[in-house]
């Protein structure tokens, strides 16, 4: 299935979006530009296993190489604990490394994420 994805960008964050045309609401992945990486904030699908995820982080990772940059980077997070498994699969397969987080100030970090572009 193909979808089309709208870029927006706003100072340093930018939103890579799809817009359903028969599903209420839309899929989204957020992220901040620093220096010479992207960071995700947030990626939020309507319905898994249907591509719309790996579309968005897709064209994020273009996105990165057409501007130029060097890293992404990110986190899975405590409140993805009932699905760990599927999003360090889905993270693998773009070549992201999955890294235990060793940070005690931020207890909700669980797994860190970085990609070498």
């Amino acid at each position: 299935m193909k979808f089309k994805v709208q870029i927006t960008e706003c100072d340093n964050i930018i939103k890579f979006i799809i817009r359903h045309k028969f599903i209420k609401g839309n899929s989204k992945l957020t992220a901040i530009k620093k220096d010479n990486s992207i960071m995700i904030c947030d990626i939020n699908v309507r319905y898994n296993c249907k591509g719309i995820g790996t579309t968005l982080v897709k064209h994020l990772i273009q996105y990165a190489k057409d501007n130029h940059y060097n890293k992404i980077t990110g986190w899975i997070s405590s409140v993805d604990l009932d699905h760990i498994d599927r999003l360090k699969h889905f993270y693998g397969k773009f070549g992201f490394e999955i890294s235990k987080s060793d940070d005690k100030d931020d207890p909700i970090r669980i797994y860190n994420l970085n990609l070498s572009i």
